[in-house]
């Protein structure tokens, strides 16, 4: 979907203040004071972030050469104090919007602003501009309308409407399907019009037909039953294959009403196109179908192995390129000129004197509160990244993958061997479980209360992948006080072919089905591949990491901070896919997973097995 959004040259950001000019001594006080609050010019330096940025690298600011996209409704709130839930601010400054006007060796912008005295801390917010949720993603926030810190709110934004299995489309579907279930046919027997339906038929041919049909029963374990995707394609290869075979039946029946019944189906499913079903934003794996006994139905959330549900309507997009601090004060009471500031970027040519670290300020400068003769103040801190980053990177092998059939196919003795390669499977998208359902003013998960608990039940389902297969996605931090493993599913489309023995004897690649966990695979469907990321003993954040103001714990993805995943098939890939989405919370997923990780600036998964 994303890509870390100068997450590699804006993961830091640094405010400033500068006096009005005066020709009165520095110790005296600053001629603008009015008894309140003095007039400063305030100054924001874009710093070195520890993470690369994402969706597309564009989007998120990632990749090799990372560009500053800019930010949109910059908010800052000014402290007496230290910044607390309850806390209320002195003063609220609105401070719009830049453009790509930042540069490596050129990070400073300037705003005057009045200032009150005694203001000791200020909260900085602003984002990147949004636009496309699917490119960009979206927080939904409050930063704008709250009264106080502890007010403030960030959440992900839900991706299905309300009515995704009760709308319009999704009735229609069902309908269809339904009017398939009753075909029935009028007969002739001894002279009388007779009518029979498929579903009380006695053919044997038949009964099997309508079982496959109307079979949607989870499984409780991987040998029995299965599980009927629900998405568009899915439905429409179901249509097909029993058009087929009614077609063949019609002709080749044993007896009038067999054929008459077939007929009856055929012409049922004839000529339909299912529609786009979950819809674009949606991973298809999100819809299932069940046969209640009398009719189908889309499950309200779909279940693998009768395990707790997925919710639908907890699959959200990436969240978007969101920056926000948290800082003491720097002030001054000497005047400055807007050249005096520390400028640019460590590293950057030309530039000798960064706005971190400490060193590049003089000793005039002290941590402190704004008072009358105050002339210039600064953000101790740099303004940071409130969103973590996972850059997941796919690794195929060329290597023989057995599929499922001998657990799944009644008498079948062997399973089917691919030959499986990047050309394979299509990487569509990407979802991560364990988000959690609100974050607070810091940009962490909210505490919650007894009756609304934040819980970390959500998914970030990514779709928007670049051609190389290395996809930049935007999380909420996933703090928790006892660190939880992460799920994540791979979405992929099936392009496995298999080799055909034509009538002449000369061999054809025709494309292939495959047996999953739970089901056929058919070719062109989507399957999913999960993966488990696990913080490993000992595990510690880089030493030189600048920002000190986030958490210490280790945790599976922190603000301002990029988790690297490196996905690689196992040898029971085939056999752990799943044709819907599992939930990421299950106890009873398969997943064949290998994960050896070593620290950046954040965690890197290498070749995790899939």
């Amino acid at each position: 979907m994303k890509k870390l959004f100068f997450f590699g040259m804006i993961g830091a950001m640094a405010l400033s203040f500068n006096a009005c000019s005066s020709d009165e001594d520095a110790l005296a006080v600053n001629p603008t004071f009015d008894g309140s609050a003095v007039k400063t010019q305030f100054a924001f330096n874009v710093g070195q972030g520890q993470f690369a940025t994402r969706m597309t690298d564009a989007n998120v600011q990632a990749g090799a050469n990372p560009s500053f996209l800019g930010l949109d409704d910059m908010t800052l709130f000014a402290f007496t104090g230290t910044p607390a839930d309850a806390s209320a601010t002195t003063t609220k400054f609105e401070l719009g919007s830049i453009g790509k006007t930042i540069t490596l060796d050129n990070t400073n912008k300037f705003y005057t602003l009045q200032i009150p005295v005694g203001t000791d801390n200020f909260v900085f917010y602003g984002h990147a501009p949004s636009g496309d949720n699917d490119a960009k993603g979206e927080l939904i926030n409050n930063v704008a309308s709250a009264t106080t810190l502890g007010g403030i709110e960030f959440t992900l934004k839900k991706r299905a409407s309300d009515d995704l299995f009760t709308g319009e489309t999704a009735t229609g579907i069902i309908a269809k399907l339904n009017a398939i279930a009753a075909a029935k046919a009028t007969i002739t027997i001894d002279g009388q019009d007779t009518e029979k339906t498929w579903a009380a038929s006695t053919d044997a041919t038949l009964k099997a037909l309508y079982t496959n049909f109307t079979d949607a029963v989870a499984p409780t374990d991987q040998a029995t039953g299965k599980i009927r995707a629900g998405y568009d394609a899915a439905i429409q290869r179901v249509i097909d294959d029993l058009e087929a075979a009614a077609a063949q039946l019609k002709t080749s029946g044993l007896n009038d009403e067999v054929k008459a019944i077939a007929t009856a189906i055929e012409t049922a499913c004839k000529d339909y196109t299912v529609p786009t079903f979950p819809g674009a934003d949606m991973p298809k794996g999100a819809a299932q179908l069940e046969w209640t006994g009398t009719a189908f139905q889309f499950k309200a959330a779909p279940d693998v192995f009768k395990a707790a549900t997925a919710d639908p309507q907890k699959i959200a997009y990436p969240a978007e390129l969101f920056y926000w601090d948290n800082s003491p004060l720097r002030a001054t009471d000497l005047e400055k000129k807007e050249t005096d500031y520390p400028n640019g970027l460590v590293g950057a040519t030309g530039v000798t004197s960064p706005w971190f670290p400490d060193a590049s300020w003089t000793s005039d400068w002290v941590t402190g509160a704004v008072k009358a003769t105050t002339r210039a103040i600064a953000m101790k801190e740099n303004v940071n990244y409130g969103v973590a980053g996972l850059h997941t990177t796919l690794g195929w092998a060329s290597t023989n993958y057995a599929d499922n059939t001998k657990a799944l196919v009644e008498g079948a003795t062997e399973d089917k061997v691919f030959v499986v390669d990047q050309n394979s499977f299509t990487l569509t998208g990407i979802l991560v479980g364990g988000q959690p359902s609100k974050a607070n003013w810091q940009m962490l998960p909210a505490a919650g209360t007894a009756d609304a608990p934040t819980k970390f039940d959500w998914v970030v389902y990514d779709n928007k992948l670049n051609a190389t297969n290395e996809i930049y996605t935007l999380l909420l931090d996933n703090y928790e006080s006892t660190v939880k493993p992460v799920r994540v599913a791979l979405e992929f489309t099936n392009n496995l072919k298999e080799t055909v023995t034509n009538t002449d004897g000369t061999t054809s690649q025709v494309p292939a089905d495959f047996y999953g966990v739970d089901g056929i695979i058919p070719a062109g469907g989507t399957f999913y591949l999960v993966a488990e990321l696990t913080v490993p003993t000992g595990a510690a954040w880089s030493a030189n990491y600048e920002n000190t103001r986030i958490q210490n714990a280790i945790r599976i993805f922190a603000q301002d901070r990029m988790t690297e995943a490196n996905f690689k098939f196992s040898a029971n890939a085939l056999k752990n896919a799943y044709e819907t989405i599992p939930d990421l919370q299950s106890v009873s997923m398969l997943f064949g997973l290998s994960v050896d990780i070593k620290w950046l600036p954040g965690l890197t998964f290498s070749e995790i097995e899939l």
